[in-house]
């Protein structure tokens, strides 16, 4: 086992990637990440979300579907295992910093095969994310960034003298809008085809900060934006859309883009014996697609085939009494140790 070690903020993070078996080509990842979301600001919770509580049908807990079950599965189906019969290694990677946008399987791209040691990295994966053990063989990549309006700080009591930020969100609203209703043109066959739930572009205004007290004329605005990209699509596309749109409604000086980051979209996978086993597992013949990002993305990107087919209802997943079903929880060993028996023994 090695452990990735890096320090963000001043926060101390680990990632861990643990091998078994011979050190030749075939290999298998399961991967889960180990990072949540926040809980101690979010309303609605009834039961205590660090306390795993067993109730009604549900275990619930923060992280009990997103996903850190799944990681305890993948323990579990390992010792039920006779490991010693691996014919092919078997690789855990459990990461961090997955939902502040997949940052810790980036930093894998350039260190996967120093972890790794002598196994050669494994060309396929599958990551336990909640689909309830429905596989999925592609998503959308993320992205997201800030938008600074900048004014002229004044008293309110001569707003003519100053230059009010918060009034040119009226200008972002009518951008954001027209962007959107583009996009809604622009849905085609591949889109509806691939991505059925939700076949379009989208660029998602979030957050709004602005102003300091009510007699005083604000000197700038904060918003900030998330949006989903296509695997087909240029990662920023949304960004740089919007830009285009932006740039005709306000001066060039007025305002500002900050952190515009991306995580990719994970390529349709194609692993048909790695496919066929998960069928089998989960007794299903169908692949989806979903609009969440996950670490496959950047999966995809280091050349592992990567499936997501994990235990949980996505649905539960951020929010407060977050629950795994007690039938997702006590059947998901059994079936990942059938994958690793299909795929390695």
């Amino acid at each position: 086992m090695n452990i990735d070690i890096y320090e963000d903020s001043g926060v101390e993070k680990q990632q861990i990637v643990a091998t078994i078996g011979p050190d030749v080509e075939g290999g298998l990842i399961l991967s889960g990440h180990i990072d949540t979301v926040p809980f101690a600001e979010q309303p609605g919770w009834e039961l205590d979300p660090l306390k795993l509580v067993h109730k009604e049908g549900r275990i619930y807990g923060r992280g009990s579907c997103d996903m850190k079950l799944f990681i305890a599965q993948c323990l579990y189906a390992c010792s039920l295992s006779d490991l010693s019969k691996l014919k092919k290694p078997l690789v855990l990677v459990f990461t961090s910093d997955e939902e502040t946008g997949c940052h810790g399987s980036a930093r894998l791209i350039d260190s996967m095969d120093r972890l790794l040691g002598k196994i050669p990295r494994p060309r396929r994966a599958v990551i336990g994310e909640p689909t309830s053990f429905e596989i999925v063989d592609t998503h959308k990549g993320m992205g997201h960034f800030e938008l600074v309006l900048k004014g002229k700080a004044w008293h309110s009591s001569r707003p003519d003298l100053g230059s009010n930020a918060t009034h040119k969100i009226s200008y972002v609203l009518e951008a954001v809008e027209k962007l959107n209703r583009s996009y809604e043109k622009e849905i085609n066959d591949q889109m509806r085809k691939t991505f059925p739930d939700f076949p379009r572009n989208y660029l998602h205004l979030a957050q709004i900060r602005s102003g300091e007290a009510l007699n005083m004329v604000p000197d700038k605005a904060v918003l900030g934006f998330s949006f989903r990209s296509f695997p087909f699509d240029k990662p920023l596309r949304v960004l740089e859309d919007f830009q285009e749109i932006l740039a005709q409604k306000l001066d060039a000086g007025s305002y500002e883009i900050l952190g515009a980051f991306s995580a990719p979209p994970m390529r349709k996978a194609e692993d048909p014996e790695l496919l066929s086993a998960l069928k089998a597992c989960c007794d299903s013949s169908d692949t989806k697609s979903v609009s969440f990002a996950t670490d496959g993305g950047n999966f995809s990107e280091m050349g592992i085939e990567t499936y997501i087919w994990g235990p949980g209802e996505i649905k539960m997943a951020h929010r407060p009494n977050e629950y795994m079903p007690e039938s997702d929880f006590y059947r998901g060993p059994k079936m990942i140790q059938q994958l690793i028996e299909k795929v390695l023994f």
